[in-house]
């Protein structure tokens, strides 16, 4: 968590010493770990190597397990499972849902590479340049655009594509975005008596859409 909070500090400090105009999406996955399809982490753990015996023992514990309901007046009669592969997830609490999730996570943020513009700095000497397109952490994630010479309108347009494209990513696997929770922070410069400064969200006139598969 340390590392990916050093990320986004140095990202916001790059942007205002070069002034470069970017739009950033912040957004969460609802329910990460109980919306997470488990056939599908089980593929992404035999990507990394997981043994298909590890997996298929895994999975099976997960689809068997039966689960009741303990209130103060006792434990139901009734109980439920997980029969459709969606219905509980992974499960919260468990320890192997971060594994599965870090390995769908790797599938999602390499697809997403492929799509993304992303965030490019360059050293004054044009030698050097880091790109990336996303910081994550478990089930909260910041998606990075920003273009050469383009307007705000034009960088929200790119970043509402992005964001949408990151949705169906989720949504593929299981997930689906909190939009309640989602928010997106626009940068941009205005010179102002031969300084600059940040424009003001009052300044800006955008709007960023986005369509949910799980609504």
């Amino acid at each position: 968590s340390i590392d990916c909070v050093l990320l986004k500090r140095l990202s916001y400090d790059g942007l205002k010493i070069v002034r470069q105009t970017a739009i950033i999406f912040n957004n969460d996955a609802k329910a990460a770990f109980d919306r997470m399809v488990p056939s599908v982490g089980g593929i992404a753990l035999r990507r990394l190597g997981a043994s298909t015996h590890a997996v298929d023992t895994l999975l099976r514990t997960l689809h068997k397990m039966k689960y009741q309901i303990r209130t103060a007046l006792g434990l139901s009669e009734a109980e439920f499972s997980n029969t459709v592969d969606w219905v509980l997830g992974t499960l919260q609490g468990s320890g192997a849902s971060p594994c599965l999730w870090l390995a769908i996570m790797c599938i999602l943020l390499g697809a997403l590479d492929g799509r993304s513009k992303g965030l490019v700095f360059c050293n004054p000497r044009r030698t050097s340049t880091l790109w990336r397109t996303a910081d994550a952490y478990v089930d909260d994630t910041e998606l990075f655009v920003t273009l050469q010479n383009a307007d705000l309108e034009t960088l929200a347009s790119e970043m509402q594509s992005t964001a949408q494209f990151w949705e169906q990513l989720l949504f593929t696997t299981g997930g689906a975005l909190a939009l309640e929770k989602c928010f997106f922070v626009a940068m941009d410069w205005v010179v102002e008596n031969d300084t600059y400064r940040p424009r003001k969200m009052s300044e800006q006139q955008l709007h960023i859409s986005l369509t949910s598969g799980s609504n």
